[in-house]
């Protein structure tokens, strides 16, 4: 059985990793155009490996839609207070990429050619399963971001724009990325 804890994080990663996936096979445009349409954007933030919710490693399948395409894959997570390991494979075993960070440098390792923004995914992720006085305290200091938090909802708001929505449900995270236009669905297959 999987506890709360350890499947708000395996959902989180899921997502990240299933936006990841996402943008892999559409090229990046919609990240690029969206950037290049409108300015100055601020970045999503990263927070620290050492305030991770779970040690361990996670497996999970994550389906992603966007643009009317659905993909699935498989997301293998190491989780702990040094580092965030992430690796996305397609359903056939294939790798397609590995994301490390040790809370300072973040690496991208690509198996095909893209222009990924792994550091915009790994944000996503953490803002999805970092516990909540972590990601207000990152969250805080800048004052065009708005947190919105329940026990099964989380939001993210820019310039009072939403950009984020969490939900959990039992096992599964649903992800909806209202700027990029994507949604992900995490769903915990095992943790370790």
């Amino acid at each position: 059985m999987i506890d709360r804890n350890t499947g708000f994080v395996a959902v989180r990663t899921l997502s990240t990793l299933v936006v990841a996936i996402c943008l892999l096979l559409s090229g990046c445009s919609s990240f690029n155009d969206r950037a290049a349409d409108s300015g100055y954007q601020p970045e999503l933030l990263l927070l620290s490996p050492q305030d991770s919710p779970f040690t361990g490693v996670l497996k999970q399948k994550v389906t992603l839609s966007f643009h009317d395409i659905e993909r699935s894959f498989l997301v293998v997570t190491r989780l702990n207070s040094e580092k965030i390991v992430l690796v996305v494979l397609l359903p056939t075993g294939q790798q397609l990429f590995q994301l490390i960070y040790d809370g300072q440098k973040l690496q991208h390792k690509a198996s095909v050619v893209a222009d990924i923004p792994t550091r915009e995914l790994l944000a996503i992720m953490q803002f999805s399963l970092w516990p909540k006085a972590s990601v207000k305290q990152a969250y805080s200091m800048a004052d065009e971001w708005k947190l919105g938090w329940s026990e099964k909802v989380r939001v993210l708001s820019l310039r009072q724009e939403l950009w984020l929505s969490v939900v959990f449900e039992s096992n599964q995270i649903h992800i909806d990325n209202l700027l990029e236009n994507y949604q992900v669905k995490i769903e915990t297959l095992e943790a370790q």
